[in-house]
């Protein structure tokens, strides 16, 4: 988890300092055209083709429906959503997943898994997979620890995932070429920053139409440091998903 939440943050850092640096270039170009500039004759650096639909990911979706709608798909035949993330950081590929159905919860962070049930009126059944065995303990509601508690509690767990699936609304860019793309079997509309010459970051995100979840983010960067990357997809999107209580010997 702590993984992912430098993702995140390096994430946003090479999006800051990109632009930055993309406004240094701007303001201080010299016309080099091995620098990759121009002084502003021809097509002004402009790349997109003529046809390209120019659009604002933030004015096309709202993230703050993501949750509804994803609470629609819990209240009705459940759902999981599995994401890969890497970085130019980091060798390793990070897996995150979050999936539920009614009041059941199951969380994934590579190889920890969790899976919290609060289908009970007496009590919170927890389970943790550790060194590839479930584990399980419940505890009963009370003054101090309410099925409402428990809520709060899987939604923390779920804190990470749930960010990844809104993480468009971090971006501060308005003018995106619009396409289409299919991810994890779901149609999405894809967005990509409109290239031109000079440029130091590109973003490319697809954004799933039915729900608002973003199942595709990169970011490329070049910076005076050098070039960095960080991305993450969606490589599962299930919905009808049922979620298997686990059988424990050691159940507190």
């Amino acid at each position: 988890m702590k993984k992912l939440l430098l993702f995140i943050v390096l994430l946003l850092s090479i999006s800051f300092l990109a632009g930055c640096n993309l406004e240094d270039l701007i303001n201080n170009q010299d016309g080099d055209p091995e620098n990759g500039q121009n002084n502003g004759e021809g097509d002004n650096g402009n790349n997109k083709e003529p046809e390209d639909e120019i659009a604002d990911v933030k004015e096309d979706y709202d993230t703050k429906e993501i949750d509804n709608k994803l609470d629609g798909l819990r209240l009705q035949n459940g759902f999981f959503i599995k994401y890969e993330y890497q970085s130019s950081d980091e060798d390793e590929t990070t897996v995150v997943a979050y999936g539920a159905k009614g009041d059941v919860y199951y969380l994934i962070s590579n190889t920890d898994e969790v899976i919290m049930d609060l289908s009970s009126d007496t009590g919170m059944s927890m389970y943790q997979k550790i060194d590839g065995e479930w584990n399980g303990t419940t505890v009963p509601y009370s003054d101090y620890f309410t099925k409402e508690n428990g809520k709060t509690l899987a939604d923390t767990y779920a804190l990470l995932a749930k960010d990844l699936c809104s993480m468009y609304d971090s971006v501060t860019e308005e003018d995106f070429v619009k396409t289409s793309d299919t991810i994890a079997g779901r149609s999405c509309d894809k967005y990509t920053t409109v290239v031109t010459d000079g440029i130091l970051m590109k973003h490319t995100i697809c954004v799933d139409k039915e729900t608002g979840v973003c199942l595709k983010w990169e970011v490329e960067a070049v910076t005076t440091s050098g070039s960095s990357f960080a991305r993450f997809e969606c490589k599962e999107f299930k919905t009808n998903y049922d979620i298997a209580i686990p059988t424990v010997s050691n159940e507190d």
